[in-house]
């Protein structure tokens, strides 16, 4: 039997070995796994987009993240032969509207990237109508793995709920309206505690606001960026997984607490619904406040929260990264 000749694709993206966020776990967990599947994988940042498609076999994919989506059209003109496609983890204008956009609010640079594209490969089924309506063509859904190691057992229940928020400190994940409507209660000794895991750094202003906020408040932690395995093991040590954002995408963080068995009480918005489900101990919620009034009664009720973790424990989803790269695989045509 001739074997089939080794497939290349090229993904255009951050070094997703340098820093942790959802987009680049994706990048790291879907690029290794194409290579274990015998698929030639270059991993290339933006300075060195032009030369690695230069250098591209006709026929290879371009795989381009979103991060860079200004750059596509460029691209898709100097392709000789190759597929240029959009990997949208994300599109700006869906965090400034906290959802999908009349077609003429998104930016120059977004509507020529979809355009522009031969096909836009994303990670949910919301992000695919997202992109679909905003006038993408073509849309391909992969789904991250969740690939966890296994949970070692309830945590013991001490003097304070323990709640934990994973995400960078950026304006779009709400955690300075949530730090100002827990403050009251967490001044007054409300038995709650907040671990916030994330980097400070990306817009230091907006971070200086909540630390700011969240000063002289003891139950407030800001533990700022861990590693994935350092975050999935504060998240499993949690009571409850909480997200102020107000638009995911997909939600990768909300994906691992659902399979760590964690209780996950959220902001409505994007892909979120998706990973919180009421027979899961869930509790979908339409802003901040609610999302600390919802924490505030667990934290008084402590009955309802050992309720809730049975039910998350009781349906943990699962899914690798072999899945999601040979489903990309399929869809793009890429052969071993």
């Amino acid at each position: 039997m001739t074997e089939n000749r080794v497939s290349s694709l090229v993904l255009i993206a951050p070094d997703p070995e340098a820093s942790i966020s959802g987009g680049n776990l994706y990048n790291r967990g879907l690029a290794r796994a194409l290579a274990a599947r015998g698929v030639e994988v270059r991993v290339v940042a933006l300075d060195g987009a032009r030369g690695a498609l230069a250098a591209a076999p006709a026929g290879a994919v371009v795989l381009l993240d979103s991060l860079y989506l200004d750059v596509l059209p460029a691209l898709r003109a100097a392709a000789v032969g190759q597929s240029v496609m959009l990997l949208a983890h994300w599109l700006p204008s869906l965090v400034r509207h906290g959802g999908v956009p009349p077609r003429e609010a998104l930016s120059g640079d977004e509507q020529a990237a979809l355009a522009e594209a031969d096909a836009v490969v994303v990670p949910s089924a919301f992000m695919a109508r997202a992109v679909a309506a905003l006038g993408a063509e073509r849309a391909h859904v992969v789904e991250p793995a969740v690939e966890l190691p296994p949970v070692a057992g309830v945590p013991e229940e001490g003097a304070l709920l323990r709640a934990i928020a994973v995400a960078n400190v950026v304006p779009g994940k709400g955690l300075l309206g949530l730090v100002e409507a827990l403050r009251p209660a967490l001044v007054a000794g409300a038995p709650l505690g907040l671990t916030i895991v994330g980097s400070l750094e990306p817009d230091r202003a907006y971070a200086e606001q909540c630390l700011a906020r969240a000063a002289g408040v003891a139950a407030i932690r800001f533990a700022g960026a861990r590693s994935h395995a350092q975050a999935l093991a504060l998240v499993a040590g949690s009571d409850l997984f909480v997200s102020a954002s107000r638009m995911e995408s997909y939600g990768m963080a909300l994906a691992e607490a659902r399979a760590l068995g964690v209780p996950i009480v959220a902001r409505a918005g994007g892909n979120v619904a998706a990973h919180v489900d009421e027979r899961a101990g869930g509790r979908l919620v339409a802003d901040e406040a609610e999302v600390a009034a919802e924490c505030l009664r667990l934290a008084g009720d402590r009955a309802e929260l050992a309720r809730r973790r049975a039910q998350a424990r009781a349906g943990r989803p699962a899914r690798s990264w072999d899945d999601a790269a040979a489903e990309l695989a399929a869809a793009l045509g890429i052969t071993r």
